[in-house]
């Protein structure tokens, strides 16, 4: 892997956000259980939020990966949260437009919310896990 990562270990499995995917890694044979692609590519936002806010298209920088209740959670750089089932990968949920992390924030999820921090504040969306 090169460039930015993010991990969250869980049992015996580890999650790794790298390169714009998110992969389920097992601890005790070393294969890749499953992965989901996010990405930069995918993202995409109308043509008058661009003129209103050029930050807004720019993919994130940072990135965080937690897990509870079965369900990992990826804030990817593609500026969207992503909730997906630990067992499958499936994508449960989504949700994009979120504002920038700050570097090395972590990705807390409570079964009400997610909360993470930005360069100026902290930042807390209704996106269940359970």
């Amino acid at each position: 892997m090169s460039g930015q990562f993010d991990y969250w270990l869980q049992a015996d499995t580890l999650y790794v956000f790298a390169n714009d995917r998110l992969a389920a890694v097992d601890l005790g044979t070393g294969a890749v259980r499953w992965q989901v692609p996010t990405g930069v590519a995918i993202y995409h936002i109308p043509w008058w939020e661009r003129l209103m806010n050029a930050e807004s298209e720019r993919p994130f920088s940072s990135s965080g990966v937690t897990a509870r209740d079965g369900k990992v959670l990826v804030l990817a750089r593609d500026r969207c949260l992503y909730v997906v089932d630990d067992r499958t990968g499936a994508v449960a949920g989504r949700q994009c437009g979120l504002q920038e992390p700050r570097p090395g924030s972590p990705l807390i999820s409570t079964p009400e919310v997610t909360i993470y921090r930005t360069l100026d504040a902290m930042v807390a969306y209704p996106l269940r896990t359970g």
